[in-house]
């Protein structure tokens, strides 16, 4: 600003492209308000309208960016590949499949060949928007890839869930001798993390040491949440303890872990440090805070803080914090004080509240209450016949073999299977997981 206002004082004439220029500082500073000033003054050609859309997309002022680029159709302007991109960055807000699918047909119909920093953009958006397929089809037909189109794609796969995907794109880029970006790590650590894949994740922290990285903020909440996911809760808490910069990434990923693995005890401690440390919580932290209280019958404590969501924190509960206080009333037996509680939610339960509801009927023997249960759940998913299965249980236990044979005649009748229950192991070569055919060596 000190700049532009210089230019003022001697009286220097602000034409396109130093408008242009000004645009586009002021659009990677936040200042919107000059940004608009500016465009009211300038006579605008491609540059400066490209400048004011990018402006505009990178501050999240979406309906103006689409409004300019409709203006730069209208008037017939040679709108360039740069003009593409910043409005992909505006569909990737909007988060519109629909809207990208246009963009990039447009695209299409214009240039005779995209670039590459074109062509990563809709990679990367399709991504955000949930369409693997397409950004598969864009990256497989681009005749050249640079690190950042695997980048890209790696990262589409990680958005999604596909995270036996990400590890096999991964071990690609490796045999391609392709670096690896510190997102790129991020990404393969998280899918190990949510796989379980504990093998895996030990190579690629070994390879973020070797490279200089695993003091990356972003890398090390990864580690954290990796090791505490697969159980190695003291491997995960030296990681923590070692750290210069914890965000609530990482004091999510340690409190989850604590409540997962049976330590419950220690989760609530956590919590209390990380108020004494002014780390201020967020819905996560109350997911597991809630689960913690519940699995130890910790009525009162899980009643205070949930109140103290809203009234300390002013977080609104969701629906699974909602789940968490009935799962916490029911454990304990008090199934009046769950009713009520479901009776005065803002949401509409849903199928895990009515199975975490059926799961403590199970546990105390709540035959009427379950029979509610099961019925809600039927209700919600017809062809889910685990309820009977459940409610069979419940029969058995307070005796009433005869209502239980008649689940069972309901459910056979249904011509419904239970799936049988397996588990996957990783012992040596004998599993045979897919994810345990990749092997990417400590490089």
């Amino acid at each position: 600003m000190q700049i532009h206002g210089c230019l003022l004082k001697i009286g220097t004439e602000v034409d396109t492209a130093l408008g242009s220029a000004l645009m586009t500082m002021y659009g990677r500073c936040g200042g919107v308000d000059e940004i608009a000033r500016l465009a009211c003054r300038i006579r605008h050609d491609v540059f400066s309208r490209t400048s004011l859309l990018g402006a505009y997309a990178r501050n999240g002022y979406n309906a103006e960016a689409i409004g300019v680029f409709k203006e730069m159709i209208l008037t017939n302007m040679a709108i360039d590949q740069s003009a593409m991109t910043c409005l992909l960055q505006v569909c990737s807000s909007v988060g519109q499949l629909r809207m990208v699918r246009e963009v990039h047909c447009y695209a299409l119909k214009t240039f005779f060949k995209l670039d590459t920093l074109l062509l990563n953009a809709i990679i990367t958006v399709y991504g955000r928007c949930g369409d693997t397929t397409s950004a598969e089809t864009v990256f497989n037909l681009m005749e050249e890839q640079d690190i950042i189109s695997w980048t890209a794609l790696l990262t589409c796969y990680a958005q999604n869930g596909l995270d036996e995907e990400v590890l096999l794109f991964f071990r690609e880029m490796l045999r391609r001798g392709l670096g690896s970006p510190v997102f790129c790590m991020t990404s393969v650590l998280r899918a190990c993390s949510r796989t379980s894949n504990l093998a895996i994740g030990l190579q690629i922290h070994s390879r973020t040491v070797k490279l200089g990285i695993d003091d990356d903020n972003s890398v090390e909440n990864a580690l954290v949440t990796l090791y505490a996911n697969c159980g190695s809760v003291q491997v995960a808490l030296k990681i923590f303890n070692s750290m210069s910069n914890r965000d609530i990434v990482t004091w999510n990923a340690l409190l989850t872990s604590f409540s997962q693995h049976g330590n419950e005890v220690a989760a609530i401690q956590l919590f209390d440090l990380m108020q004494e440390e002014e780390v201020c919580p967020d819905d996560y932290t109350f997911v597991g805070l809630l689960s913690s209280c519940s699995r130890m019958g910790l009525v009162k404590e899980g009643c205070e803080y949930f109140n103290e969501m809203k009234a300390k924190y002013n977080l609104e509960p969701k629906m699974v914090h909602y789940t968490c206080m009935v799962d916490l009333f029911a454990r304990a037996g008090r199934f009046c004080d769950a009713m009520d509680f479901i009776d005065a939610m803002p949401y509409e339960p849903d199928q895990i509240l009515w199975e975490a509801l059926l799961a403590s009927c199970k546990i105390h023997g709540n035959l009427g209450l379950g029979r509610i249960a099961a019925k809600k759940i039927l209700e919600i998913t017809p062809h889910d016949y685990s309820a009977y299965i459940t409610l069979s249980s419940i029969h058995a236990s307070v005796d009433m073999w005869d209502e239980k044979c008649w689940n069972r005649t309901v459910f056979d009748t249904q011509q419904a299977r239970k799936d049988t229950g397996r588990s996957w192991i990783d012992a040596q070569e004998l599993s045979e997981n897919i994810l345990d055919t990749l092997q990417i060596g400590v490089m």
